[in-house]
C-alpha cells in the first residue's frame, strides 16, 4: 500500500515475483544491489516483504503506472527509497539516455498491457552490465509503444479517433512528446493539458466542477 510508495524497492521485489523471476541469479543480484542502498531498517524489512509476497499476505494489487515506474527505478538502482511521491519516476526520466531500443511486451485480450516480458528483458540487460540510463530509456520507449498499440486497437474497435492524454504519468515529458508523435503519425488527433496539470490538480478541478453543477441544479 502506502509503504510501497515511500519504499519503491518493495515494488521492485513484487515485479520480480509477479514475473516469475525470483529464482534467477540475475534477480538475486538485483535484490542484493538494492539491499546495498537500503538503510539498516529497510534491510531488516526485505526478507519479511519477500515472505509476504510468497504467501500473498497483505499484498495490495495496483494497476497504477506510477508503481511500475517505481519498481523499474528501484531495480535500476536509481531510486530505492523515495522522499516524495513519484521521485522514482522523476529520477528515471532524468536518467534516460538516447536510444530508440525497446523491450518486448504483450497486449492481452481486453487491451491489457502485460509488462512481464519487459521486466524479464530489463533484468537480462542488468545482468549483461547495461547502464541504467539506456535501460531507463528502453523502459519508457516500451511504454510508448504499448500505449500506441493499445490506443490504435481501441480506435479501430470503437471508431473514436480523438485521443486525450491525462493522468500524472503524463507529467513525464519523455513519454508525452514521444507518444504524441507516435499517435499523430497514426493519424489520431491528440489532446493534452495546457492550463491545468494532468496530475491531482486536474482531478480536484474536475471534482469542483461536478460539485458546482450539482449545486446549481
Amino acid at each position: 500500500g502506502d509503504a510501497a510508495v515511500k519504499e519503491p524497492w518493495r515494488v521492485a521485489v513484487s515485479l520480480l515475483e509477479e514475473a516469475g523471476l525470483m529464482e534467477l541469479p540475475a534477480a538475486n543480484a538485483a535484490i542484493c544491489g538494492m539491499k546495498n542502498r537500503l538503510s539498516q531498517t529497510e534491510q531488516y524489512k526485505l526478507p519479511a516483504v519477500q515472505k509476504m509476497l510468497l504467501q500473498n499476505v497483505s499484498c495490495i494489487p495496483s494497476s497504477g503506472m506510477g508503481r511500475l515506474f517505481d519498481g523499474a527505478s528501484a531495480l535500476l538502482g536509481i531510486c530505492v527509497s523515495a522522499d516524495y511521491e513519484g521521485e522514482g519516476a522523476v529520477l528515471l526520466e532524468a536518467a534516460a539516455e538516447e536510444t530508440e531500443e525497446k523491450y518486448s511486451f504483450i497486449v492481452m485480450p481486453g487491451n491489457i498491457f502485460d509488462w512481464r516480458p519487459m521486466i524479464c528483458e530489463l533484468l537480462e540487460d542488468l545482468e549483461r552490465g547495461a547502464g541504467a540510463g539506456i535501460c531507463a530509456a528502453k523502459f519508457m520507449n516500451t511504454l510508448v509503444e504499448a500505449a500506441a498499440c493499445i490506443t490504435a486497437g481501441i480506435a479501430e474497435e470503437t471508431k473514436i479517433q480523438n485521443v486525450v492524454l491525462s493522468g500524472g504519468v503524463f507529467q513525464n515529458q519523455y513519454l508525452l512528446e514521444r507518444l504524441c508523435d507516435r499517435l499523430s503519425g497514426q493519424g489520431l488527433p491528440v489532446y493534452i493539458h495546457h492550463a491545468v496539470s494532468p496530475n491531482d490538480e486536474g482531478i480536484c478541478l474536475g471534482q469542483a466542477a461536478v460539485a458546482a453543477a450539482r449545486f446549481t441544479r
